[in-house]
């Protein structure tokens, strides 16, 4: 969730190749994570800056088309927050898409740790988490940005970039980080447009840190699972790693992040003498947003921005992939951490978090098993089926939990029944027959040994059919739309959307 924590946690921040920083003391203030990870952020609708073909959605729209929720694992029980483009809809004027904006702001002194599971891949796309002045604090690039994901297109290596104003320049310094400096002058711009280029480290196109190969982006990162990237901001330097889920560092891992012990060279490392980056960056906000084509999508795309405008227009279907799927994100600070004042930036007047409907569960038990055939969840105003699955051979459900919807915790589940999210009603209609504990006796007399041979044939019949259902692994299911998105099962993944 999103919190605030008086944890402090000791941390001694030194850089690679300086002896000269002070000692800090590092304390998590922040934890976007299930279940208010969302509440964290403003839905910002506005033109898009960068001239993209999109528009952006406010929560409530965000919600009714799907743009935004919950990834819910039943092996793991994990829920990780689900960020999308429009897939389906009418594209012909640009496609609809999520850009988040942190209520918090975050100042020099800041550690970032992303658990990041999914990125967007493919063509026309420019994806992007970073850090930004809020233009009513400074101008852009006077109040500087902070690049810590971004990439474009079918580019597969991440790009980390800072954006200044004049007097900002850093060190080619190559021994300290794995990627290639592209400029120093982090003011550095074309056309007349100061900061546009600004100075960029990409990630190598060859990165095998440790002897083993690690995709930074692209559909390679996908496949591994994504990995952890943390942005270090502190007054002499701006660094960025990317480590794999099985290869963090144990003090990353019990949250006591101490980078100084790191034996992996960042990715990016921007550091010297000529800039002060705790004055050439004033309080951040983080934005997550996914965009389409525009100025640097757009102009690298074959043909340029309007070729790429219209592949966006035509190909719903390339889409498809386009999102984000986070487990969290935390900030660690060596000083206050978040600005103490609160944003500037407002939530639009349609925007609210929503409430969660009431849940009702009832469950038709017998003393051998529980078979629930129908299962509906109401999201007010949208209804969704749940795919499930029953084996008789087992005799249970698997328990499976959907993640909860605007905040509301899910249910915990029980043994021989599924559990869902309490956002929602729950239902059951029929259930296995009772199993005859013995094999009934014939009567003696005519009339009621036709009544027991009748009784007999009965429980005869249903021991037949039961036989018959535990030779078979039967399975029954129904699919889940959401609004026509993709399909996943219980046992697998699902999303609840926000």
């Amino acid at each position: 969730m999103f919190m605030t924590t008086s944890t402090t946690l000791a941390l001694a921040v030194t850089l690679f190749g300086s002896s000269s920083i002070a000692a800090a003391t590092y304390k998590q203030i922040s934890d976007y994570k299930y279940p208010s990870f969302f509440d964290g952020f403003d839905y910002f609708n506005g033109d898009d800056p960068t001239e993209g073909f999109i528009f952006y959605q406010d929560r409530v729209a965000a919600k009714e088309q799907a743009l935004t929720g919950w990834v819910y694992y039943e092996g793991s029980k994990d829920n990780n927050a689900w960020i999308g483009v429009d897939s389906k809809g009418d594209a012909s004027s640009g496609r609809n898409s999520i850009r988040l904006i942190s209520k918090e702001k975050y100042q020099v002194g800041t550690l970032t740790v992303i658990d990041v599971r999914h990125i967007p891949t493919g063509p026309a796309l420019w994806p992007a988490v970073w850090y930004l002045a809020p233009p009513e604090d400074a101008e852009w690039p006077y109040g500087g940005e902070m690049d810590i994901m971004e990439w474009v297109n079918n580019n597969t290596e991440n790009h980390m970039t800072l954006h200044t104003g004049p007097g900002c320049a850093v060190d080619q310094t190559p021994a300290e980080y794995a990627g290639e400096l592209l400029d120093e002058d982090c003011s550095y711009g074309e056309n007349g447009i100061l900061g546009s280029n600004g100075c960029s480290i990409p990630a190598p196109e060859k990165y095998a840190p440790n002897g083993r190969k690690l995709a930074t982006a692209g559909p390679e990162f996908n496949k591994q699972g994504g990995g952890i990237y943390v942005h270090e901001w502190t007054s002499d330097s701006i660094s960025v790693w990317l480590f794999p889920h099985d290869a963090i560092p144990a003090d990353l891992r019990n949250g006591n992040p101490n980078p100084s012990s790191w034996k992996q060279k960042p990715l990016a490392r921007f550091s010297g003498a000529g800039c002060d980056f705790a004055t050439a960056f004033k309080p951040q906000q983080l934005i997550i947003n996914i965009d389409v084509c525009g100025t640097w999508a757009g102009n690298a795309y074959p043909g340029g921005v309007e070729a790429c405008n219209a592949f966006a227009a035509e190909n719903s279907e390339a889409f498809e992939d386009a999102f984000f799927e986070f487990a969290s994100i935390k900030m660690y600070s060596s000083n206050s951490g978040a600005d103490p004042r609160p944003s500037k930036r407002e939530a639009h007047d349609d925007e609210h978090s929503g409430d969660a409907a009431t849940a009702t569960y009832t469950v038709e038990r017998t003393s051998t098993t529980t078979l629930t055939t129908t299962r509906t969840m109401t999201l007010a105003p949208e209804a969704y089926s749940v795919q499930v699955a029953y084996d008789n051979a087992r005799h249970s459900y698997p328990t499976g939990m959907v993640g909860a919807m605007n905040g509301t915790a899910r249910s915990s589940g029980t043994a021989n029944s599924t559990g869902f999210g309490a956002q929602y009603n729950r239902h059951v209609g029929g259930k296995h027959p009772l199993r005859p504990s013995a094999t009934p006796s014939v009567p003696n007399s005519s009339a009621s040994r036709l009544t027991e041979v009748s009784g007999w044939l009965s429980g005869a019949a249903v021991l037949v059919a039961i036989a018959a259902l535990l030779t078979l692994h039967v399975r029954i299911s129904q699919q889940m739309f959401v609004r026509g998105r993709n399909v996943y099962a219980v046992e697998k993944r699902m999303k609840i959307y926000v």
